[in-house]
């Protein structure tokens, strides 16, 4: 602690609607791919590159961690199952 900086940020979006941040980044934004994929996201890899850990929340995981993809419900599951 006290080893960051503090700033305050001010993004001015130029359009007629008021958004908050979260429906900018909904409206604006796009899911964050791993470069190996060489492609632009499309709409459905929304749902494909959430982790579990993400999945639960209104907005998701901001860039899902690779390995993370890897870990379903079942495979949690028979983890915990292991003890």
């Amino acid at each position: 602690e006290g080893n960051g900086v503090e700033a305050t940020v001010r993004i001015v979006l130029n359009t007629s609607e008021k958004l908050s941040m979260a429906q900018a980044f909904e409206h604006f934004g796009t899911v964050p791919l791993p470069p190996y994929l060489g492609r632009e996201s499309e709409a459905s890899d929304r749902g494909k590159y959430q982790t579990v850990y993400a999945k639960d929340s209104a907005s998701g995981s901001v860039a899902a961690p690779t390995a993370g993809l890897h870990f379903t419900d079942e495979l949690l599951a028979k983890i915990h199952d292991k003890g």
